[in-house]
């Protein structure tokens, strides 16, 4: 695999909702049945297969998800010398060092954690005397969670780099489809 900013967006996207199997002979990505399969179909397979491997996407009955898999050992180990973890990775994961090389790869990055992680909403602005700008959701604002604190400050920094404006903000979730533990998330 050659770094550039595809493979950068691709090891995003495997921190965000991606996993190496403890004995590093299966990598997963996946997400929701219905709100990704566009993505998958039409995004990151194709991007996938383009650079690092053939894979088809498919819905795992077992884990109500739409993803795919690859169980070749010569292309994890790539993955996990370009520093994404097997096992579990939820509180662990950071940004691998290489992405901090350049903004191409800082970009793309980004664009995977987004991806997988992040949304974009609209809010309201509380510091206005303005009623309509306190009383309706107008602000734009694009939020990425995690339940890894390192990983929100790398995302932090990575903004920095690029400047993009990014604020920390420390809740606990309380959506249970978001987290079952109900753990401390950041945003």
């Amino acid at each position: 695999m050659k770094l550039n900013g595809e493979i950068s967006e691709i090891c995003g996207a495997l921190i965000g909702d991606g996993w190496i199997e403890n004995r590093g002979s299966s990598l997963y990505l996946s997400g929701h049945p219905t709100d990704d399969k566009d993505y998958y179909d039409n995004y990151i397979v194709p991007s996938f297969s383009k650079n690092v491997s053939k894979v088809k996407p498919r819905y795992f009955n077992y884990w109500g998800v739409y993803g795919f898999s690859l169980y070749n050992k010569k292309i994890i180990d790539q993955f996990l010398k370009l520093g994404i973890k097997k096992g579990k990775k939820v509180y662990s994961c950071r940004t691998p060092l290489w992405c901090f090389k350049s903004k191409n790869l800082m970009s793309g990055f980004l664009r995977g954690i987004f991806d997988t992680d992040g949304c974009v909403f609209c809010g309201k602005s509380y510091k206005t005397k303005n009623h309509f700008r306190k009383s309706y959701n107008h602000d734009i604002r694009i939020r990425i969670i995690s339940t890894s604190l390192r990983l929100v400050k790398d995302i932090k920094l990575i903004g920095n780099k690029l400047d993009i404006g990014f604020t920390k903000i420390r809740i606990k979730k309380v959506n249970k489809y978001l987290n079952k533990n109900n753990k401390i998330a950041y945003i």
